[in-house]
């Protein structure tokens, strides 16, 4: 996609804007006690019962929005640099003949 920038507008910062966010979760399900991980347990069953009883915060437009930027740097940067890490190479296949 941002190898046809220059036809989409779509560059590697806009792509890092648009699916930062996306791919680095809030975590609000287990804010708000929604996470189902350890429920069957009497102490996941206390720590949802005191999540679910505190108010849910609300982040300030600031925090949020620092929090994307932050994500959205982040995604542009792999975009940018991920020829030096290995695990983002496409693996070779060997071949066998026959």
């Amino acid at each position: 996609v941002a190898n046809h920038a220059d036809k989409n507008r779509m560059e590697i910062h806009n792509l890092a804007i648009m699916f930062g966010p996306s791919l680095f979760s809030s975590g609000t399900n287990e804010i708000n006690g929604d996470n189902k991980k350890g429920s069957n347990s009497k102490k996941g069953k206390a720590i949802n019962k005191k999540l679910k009883e505190k108010p849910t915060g609300v982040q300030s437009n600031s925090h949020l929005a620092y929090n994307m930027i932050m994500q959205g740097q982040t995604v542009e940067y792999l975009l940018k640099e991920f020829r030096r890490f290995p695990s983002m190479q496409p693996q070779q296949q060997s071949v066998s003949r026959r």
